[in-house]
């Protein structure tokens, strides 16, 4: 039985799955049949364990999307990095097996099924330690998005050099899970509902990693830029204008607020430091486009990540 820490996966069985939900039921009749070898053939693998095995692998994948988006908001993710080690060593076991079978249709199909499901396993392995990642640098995530939001370049930089290299292995590592999924085919899983669970981690998966490269261009621009910041924040406190250096300017431009997803209001507001390069302009033209007029405080539409510090 599968353990009640996938029960998610099991709650709706729609018609359109019901043939597929059979399939993998009939699995283990059918792989008997079909792979039977005498008592003494050798063989060390019981392929009647496969249907369960696939499941898990995908239920991994559905707990691992989830926990980065968890961690993402920081939130503590519910990852089982254990967990889909085993079974990525089990679905490794049953492939190297099925290497040594003589080649037949079932027995490509399902070495196409076991390799493919190891890929779901794998990009789970890697989506949980990103997960654990985020959540263990939520504390400094939160000092930088509150130092945007109080425009303090001194306190941005601070928390941006703590911040960057978990970021950036974070986002390594969701990218190695997209990765993998991208290489599955879909026709190599025999449940069209994993395939559908299949697109949908991938696209969790995917906006992470794109609100996290968000992220990391605005811990870029805190830590290269400083100078500039300074002078732009001065402006949005005290009106005027700025000469921000090229370089921050294309910097401050490239943020994709849209693209950040919790993170997308103290970005947009970093962006909006740009409208005091334009001189005359002040600061209330950029203001107006991302949450009202004046200083760069926690307005509404922005809800810091809860802390379990």
């Amino acid at each position: 039985m599968v353990s009640k820490v996938f029960a998610p996966l099991k709650r709706r069985v729609s018609s359109r799955a019901a043939a597929a939900l059979l399939l993998l039921l009939a699995l283990p009749a059918l792989l008997g049949a079909v792979l039977y070898k005498p008592v003494g053939a050798g063989r060390s693998v019981n392929y009647a364990e496969l249907p369960e095995l696939f499941a898990r692998a995908a239920a991994h994948l559905n707990a691992s999307a989830a926990s980065v988006e968890r961690a993402l908001a920081g939130r503590a993710p519910l990852a089982d990095r254990e967990g889909a080690r085993l079974v990525l060593a089990e679905l490794e076991k049953f492939r190297e097996e099925l290497e040594r079978e003589d080649e037949t249709g079932i027995v490509a199909s399902l070495k196409r099924a076991t390799g493919a499901y190891a890929r779901l396993a794998n990009a789970s392995l890697a989506a949980y330690e990103a997960a654990e990642v985020l959540y263990g640098s939520r504390g400094s995530v939160r000092r930088f998005l509150d130092a945007v939001l109080d425009c303090d370049p001194a306190a941005m930089s601070e928390a941006a050099a703590l911040v960057e290299s978990n970021l950036t292995r974070a986002a390594r590592l969701i990218g190695e899970a997209v990765a993998e999924l991208a290489a599955v085919k879909p026709g190599d899983l025999p449940s069209e509902e994993h395939r559908e669970l299949v697109e949908s981690a991938a696209e969790k998966l995917a906006r992470a990693h794109r609100a996290l490269r968000e992220l990391l261009k605005a811990v870029g621009i805190a830590r290269r830029y400083p100078g500039d910041l300074k002078a732009l924040c001065a402006v949005k406190r005290g009106g005027g204008s700025a000469q921000p250096s090229p370089g921050a300017v294309s910097a401050l431009l490239d943020l994709s607020p849209g693209d950040a997803g919790p993170y997308a209001y103290p970005i947009s507001r970093l962006k909006a430091l740009i409208g005091g390069a334009n001189p005359g302009g002040g600061s209330a033209g950029a203001d107006s486009g991302a949450g009202g007029a004046g200083g760069v405080g926690g307005g509404a539409g922005y809800q810091p990540p809860p802390s379990d510090d």
